[in-house]
């Protein structure tokens, strides 16, 4: 037993050699860590962000255009008030209960506390613009967790072999293990959470066009059970360059969605590739089924086809790049639009 501990202390001392050390080298695409910067996309290690892509400008600009979302949103919602000196008097279960684990406030307590406090200017209006900034918050969360997710990807990839203690001769292998198990777990959450900000953004739309002018009561919102389906609905569908425009693009992002949830696996078992020359490691892949026209090609019963030898870890990150963009600019203009009406 004895024996066994130290051995489990010698391998976790060695984990952790291993992760200092990659923190130290820049992750490829191909999955083999470089120790000087790459001419194309990589990930380099940020100590307060995580692993970071290289170009990280248009998810800066993003979070800037989330945080004029909320203020539009109050300026909308508290226009004709004195909203800076009333917003002192709003005790903190208005922000919190319902909507943050920091507050204790249960269902019932919180009814109980806002029929005792209807005394309080404008209780109600600040009920739903904080509401209406959980929306905002839902979005900026989930844009974050795409980003994060995705570094962690590159770096489980290039934190290698996916073998051990064996000969190296120049071929393709491929296993399967709890860490590719894993990769494959990154992949399916990254698109699940494309597609939640999609439904967050159709959510915010439709609350935008349809504030609500009393505030005498406690407004449900108009976009409670709003989702992306609804997109037809609003006056920016279809625009072009934007999330709501009808093309192989977006269909992609919901396929892969859609299969996920609905359908299951990608891969009847996850497996990681790594390809040898020489004797030396040269990359390391994780295949994707064959899209085309933003559907998986199918036979009948069949859709997993692997013909086009799809690597998504090279595509990953111009996916994220082209729905980041898409994202930029619908915010942008769903901004302009309504700030042209009031």
């Amino acid at each position: 037993m004895f024996k066994r501990i130290l051995r489990y202390l010698s391998l976790k001392r060695k984990k952790k050699h291993l992760e200092t050390d990659i923190k130290k080298k820049f992750l490829t695409l191909h999955g083999i860590p470089s120790d000087t910067p790459p001419k194309d996309t990589f990930y380099y290690y940020d100590i307060i962000n995580g692993w970071t892509i290289n170009n990280n400008k248009i998810n800066d600009e993003i979070n800037d255009e989330i945080i004029s979302l909320y203020y539009l949103f109050q300026d909308c919602i508290m226009k004709d008030i004195d909203y800076n000196t009333i917003c002192k008097k709003i005790p903190p279960f208005v922000s919190d209960s319902g909507l943050n684990s920091e507050s204790p406030v249960s269902k019932n307590m919180l009814e109980l506390i806002i029929n005792n406090f209807k005394n309080i200017p404008e209780i109600y209006r600040f009920l739903y613009l904080y509401d209406c900034d959980f929306l905002i918050q839902s979005l900026l969360t989930c844009h974050i967790e795409v980003k994060n997710i995705c570094g962690e990807f590159y770096h489980l990839l290039n934190s290698g072999p996916f073998f051990d203690n064996c000969n190296h001769i120049d071929s393709v292998r491929f296993t399967c293990s709890a860490d590719i198990t894993k990769l494959m777990s990154y992949v399916n959450f990254i698109f699940i959470r494309l597609y939640s900000i999609l439904d967050y953004v159709v959510k915010i739309c439709f609350e935008l066009d349809n504030i609500p002018n009393d505030f005498s009561k406690y407004n449900k919102m108009y976009s409670k059970n709003k989702l992306f389906g609804e997109k037809k609905r609003l006056s920016i569908n279809n625009r072009k360059d934007t999330l709501f425009e009808d093309c192989d693009f977006i269909k992609t992002i919901e396929t892969i969605r859609n299969h996920i949830i609905h359908d299951g696996i990608i891969d009847i078992r996850p497996k990681g590739y790594e390809r040898y020359v020489s004797g030396v490691i040269v990359e390391r892949f994780i295949l994707f089924p064959d899209i085309k026209n933003g559907r998986f090609e199918n036979y009948v019963n069949r859709k997993l086809f692997y013909g086009n030898e799809d690597k998504i870890n090279l595509r990953l990150p111009s996916i994220i790049d082209e729905f980041n963009s898409r994202l930029l600019n619908t915010i942008k203009i769903v901004i302009n639009n309504k700030k042209e009406i009031i």
